[in-house]
């Protein structure tokens, strides 16, 4: 009997999950609007419809989205840009109308014609890499907020390599990436008046939201070869970095940061095509974010005050990119912690020790080995007093 109940609730169980999915499946729906293809559809069965634009089979020039759509007798507002497209060559300009609060991942995507876009003040989330690789995109307009806030994802401009100036909305409200990233003749960075979470200094966006700010984007066509990050904007101390934040910068040659800064995003230097040195002012490590200092300038280098915050850049001596004012004892640290030396490799090349009297240890250990007295190599050395306890710590 047990056994034919549970059948009988997972058959039951399993209807009623079907059931759902074929009423979201059916809520399902697609129409035409002119040029432009319309979808209707739901993310759960008690959601609420997302109608999208989700295709595009105009012959291009400048173009206005449609505002509504009407699928199966009904009219709906048209709220969001799908993937719609991406990769297209022949539009020059967008327009979106007011209502839209969406512009979806990869939406406008390598649209290499694209010249200028303009984004209503109903637009509260600007997806991932949605105008990313727009090469000649050179204008954004965002109309006056009508919308509480709005949300800038990563790469949503990144490589628009025309864009020179822009100015953001004041309902801009998160974002924690560097979403300008590659824009190599962008100079000017504003945001207008009412902005409560970001401002831009110096033509440099942060974050102001909380008690500290965060350094979000610094654009890539400024003409300085030397920074150094500010360590307070507005009255509050800078002590971190988005993500991406000189991603791909072609342009500076030396960075300085700050002991300030507490916390580093991923990517914050990666691909940096003419840096040749970054200078850490810190006595203690910050927090730092993955891939760095990957894929930079060949012959840069990064310079840290002391082993302890050597060990945080391991990985930049294993990318060669890693430098400091004791260049012999931090180097042999990052190298052994990075699995590159062996303990009286490290030794040697910390200068704590010669050759000759490694191989002193190295003779007294194979003898003690074959009289079955098993002994660590870092023991050893310290026992015969080439090296002090400390050291081996």
């Amino acid at each position: 009997m047990k056994n034919l109940f549970k059948k009988t609730m997972i058959t039951m169980c399993s209807a009623v999950m079907l059931m759902g999915i074929g009423a979201v499946s059916a809520n399902a729906a697609t129409t035409t609007v002119g040029d432009f293809t319309v979808d209707r559809s739901k993310s759960g069965y008690s959601s609420p419809y997302v109608v999208s634009i989700s295709a595009y089979n105009g012959k291009g020039g400048e173009i206005t989205l449609p505002t509504t759509a009407e699928i199966n007798g009904t009219e709906y507002q048209i709220t969001s840009v799908g993937n719609a497209f991406e990769g297209n060559e022949s539009i020059t300009g967008v327009t979106i109308p007011d209502g839209y609060t969406e512009i979806g991942l990869s939406a406008f995507k390598d649209c290499t014609g694209l010249q200028s876009v303009e984004i209503p003040g109903s637009v509260d989330m600007i997806s991932s890499s949605a105008f990313s690789g727009c090469t000649v995109l050179n204008t954004v307009n965002f109309d006056d907020d009508t919308a509480a806030s709005l949300t800038i994802n990563l790469g949503a401009f990144a490589n628009c390599t025309a864009l020179t100036s822009i100015e953001l909305p004041a309902r801009l409200s998160s974002t924690r990436y560097n979403f300008l990233y590659g824009c190599d003749a962008l100079t000017s960075i504003t945001i207008k008046d009412g902005a409560q979470k970001f401002a831009a200094v110096d033509n440099v966006l942060y974050n102001v939201s909380s008690d500290e700010a965060v350094m979000v984007v610094y654009p890539g066509g400024k003409t300085e070869t030397e920074y150094t990050i500010p360590t307070e904007v507005n009255g509050k101390a800078v002590t971190s970095t988005a993500m991406h934040l000189f991603r791909n910068n072609p342009v500076l040659k030396k960075v300085t940061v700050p002991a300030s800064i507490t916390s580093l995003g991923g990517y914050t230097f990666n691909g940096m095509k003419a840096i040749e040195e970054i200078v850490f002012e810190h006595e203690t490590a910050p927090s730092i974010g993955s891939e760095i200092c990957t894929e930079m300038n060949p012959g840069s280098k990064v310079v840290v005050k002391n082993e302890e915050v050597a060990k945080a850049f391991t990985f930049c001596k294993t990318s060669r990119f890693f430098s400091n004012e004791v260049p012999n004892l931090i180097s042999a640290i990052a190298g052994f912690i990075a699995g590159k030396y062996r303990t009286g490799e490290y030794f040697i090349r910390a200068g704590k020790m010669t050759i000759e009297q490694l191989d002193e240890v190295l003779d007294k250990q194979k003898e003690m080995n074959e009289s079955g007295k098993h002994v660590f190599i870092a023991e050893l050395m310290v026992q015969m007093g080439f090296v002090q306890e400390k050291d081996v710590k």
